[in-house]
C-alpha cells in the first residue's frame, strides 16, 4: 500500500524548477534591460559631447575673428547625408 507522501517529492521538485526557471527569465529580463540602459547612457554622452564640441568650436571661430559672412564662400556647410547638396 503506498504512502500519502509518495508523489510529495515530485511536486517539491516542481516547485523548486518553476522558482528556477521565473529566476533565469528574471535575470535574462535584467540584463537586456541594463544593456538597453548603458546604450541610452553612451548615446546620451555621445550627444553632450558632441554638443560641447560644436559650442566649443563656435566660441573659439568668434574669438578669432570669422563670422559667417566672411566665412560664406570657403565654408558652406557639411554634408550630413552625402546627396552632395549642402543647402537641403
Amino acid at each position: 500500500m503506498k504512502t500519502p507522501r509518495a508523489g510529495l517529492a515530485l511536486l517539491v521538485v516542481l516547485g523548486i524548477l518553476g522558482v528556477l526557471a521565473i529566476l533565469a527569465v528574471s535575470f535574462v529580463t535584467l540584463a537586456q534591460l541594463e544593456r538597453k540602459a548603458s546604450r541610452q547612457r553612451l548615446y546620451a554622452t555621445k550627444a553632450a559631447l558632441l554638443a560641447r564640441s560644436g559650442i566649443e568650436d563656435a566660441l573659439a571661430r568668434l574669438s578669432a575673428g570669422q563670422d559667417a559672412s566672411s566665412l560664406q564662400n570657403a565654408y558652406q556647410g557639411e554634408d550630413w547625408n552625402a546627396d552632395a547638396l549642402l543647402d537641403g
